[in-house]
């Protein structure tokens, strides 16, 4: 058939096949950087993967130090509110026992105040009173 060819359809005929040599080449060319580009983004998918899986076991991590520090405080709360309980049931007894002490300091004083302004002063019953204290 080449051979029943005239020169001018051999001469289209190799510049179809030129053409064609280069369509090939820019296709070969495309399939390359397409690879490759497939391969960089396979690259950043599989970074990015490991970066999502670092950054959500360090969530997991810090989730779990706020639940035991929420725990804690509740821990310490209630042990605060433990004792301010106590501290007010203590100031309440030691109110009443100074209530008692002053009732008692003021009878002792007055005891003494009174033999001295007694006459005549007894100076002994003063001090005894005094000692008391």
């Amino acid at each position: 058939m080449v051979f029943q060819a005239s020169v001018k359809q051999l001469f289209e005929l190799a510049r179809v096949a030129g053409l064609a040599e280069t369509e090939v080449a820019s296709a070969e060319e495309a399939r390359r950087s397409a690879i490759s580009l497939a391969d960089r983004l396979r690259l950043e998918i599989e970074t990015a993967e490991k970066v999502r899986d670092n950054l959500s076991a360090e969530a997991q991590d810090l989730n779990r130090e706020l639940s035991l520090r929420n725990s804690r405080i509740a821990e310490l709360e209630a042990d605060l509110e433990g004792a301010r309980t106590r501290a007010i049931q203590d100031a309440s007894k030691l109110k009443a026992r100074f209530r008692r002490q002053g009732e008692r300091l003021a009878g002792l004083l007055a005891d003494a105040w009174d033999s001295i302004d007694a006459d005549p002063p007894h100076p002994a019953v003063a001090r005894e009173r005094l000692e008391m204290l």
